[in-house]
């Protein structure tokens, strides 16, 4: 159960924290409108998302094999 919580807890910083950041970082204190900004916290957002589930994909895949 608290396995279970840990990795919960890590997909919610993914996906709420990581973008916000990863976005203000790579602007690096440059100027853009609030549509322009949510715009690339989502394809930041998105593009994590695809690399949790092709790590649990590939963890499933292991997990078949083994």
């Amino acid at each position: 159960m608290a396995a279970l919580l840990a990795v919960l807890a890590a997909l919610a910083v993914v996906v709420v924290v990581l973008p916000g950041l990863v976005v203000g970082r790579d602007l690096g204190g440059a100027r853009i409108s609030a549509a322009e900004r949510l715009a690339a916290v989502n394809n930041v957002r998105s593009t994590l998302v695809q690399a949790v589930g092709g790590a649990v994909v590939l963890f499933g895949a292991y997990a078949t094999w083994r």
